[in-house]
């Protein structure tokens, strides 16, 4: 149902930010990933309150693994680029369900991420952004650790997973709106 849900959504960040595109440069990849490191620098301390709060459910989520902002941050400057400012956090206090949609986004990214890792190397050979590519044992392990314990914690239980989708949709909209200034037409 989440991927269902979050599909539209999903289809206009990937078109919005075109990672594939033959015609992208550095300049507009560095660009990119420094608006991604915004977005994810304006959530993650939110998402820290609550694994504090919440240490057991964290611990079993590898919520430190999973944290992204540092990662963005050294590929920032790998890109010879200067942080900008944090976006504003997706919620202001985060719930369990507004983690695990916010989750959602983030580790389906790294699904895309070895899709993506391929396609800059014909900028730079050797080229290796950890924001695509956080985990050196892929994105399966995570995603499935991921997948567990959102079954798990939504247990069939319909209110929770309602509420996780609109969490996942939320990061979305947040997400689209956050990278506007991002596309090729904005930048043109």
């Amino acid at each position: 149902m989440l991927k269902e849900r979050t599909a539209d959504s999903h289809e206009c960040v990937e078109a919005r930010l075109d990672l594939t595109d033959p015609a992208l440069d550095l300049a507009r990849l560095r660009d990119i990933v420094t608006g991604l490191h915004g977005f994810w620098a304006g959530t993650e301390p939110v998402l820290d309150e609550w694994a504090a709060a919440r240490p057991a459910l964290a611990d079993a989520l590898r919520w430190p693994r999973r944290r992204r902002t540092a990662r963005l941050a050294r590929d920032v400057a790998l890109l010879a680029g200067r942080l900008g400012p944090p976006a504003p956090p997706v919620t202001g206090r985060a719930g369990t369900a507004d983690v695990f949609g916010w989750l959602y986004v983030a580790e389906g990214s790294t699904l895309g991420g070895a899709i993506i890792t391929r396609a800059l190397a014909r900028l730079r050979p050797g080229l290796r952004l950890e924001c695509f590519t956080p985990y050196d044992e892929g994105p399966g392990p995570m995603w499935k650790a991921f997948q567990t314990q959102l079954e798990r914690w939504t247990a069939g239980d319909e209110q929770r997973v309602e509420q996780v989708a609109a969490a996942a949709v939320a990061t979305f909209a947040a997400l689209v709106e956050w990278t506007a200034p991002l596309t090729r037409e904005a930048v043109a």
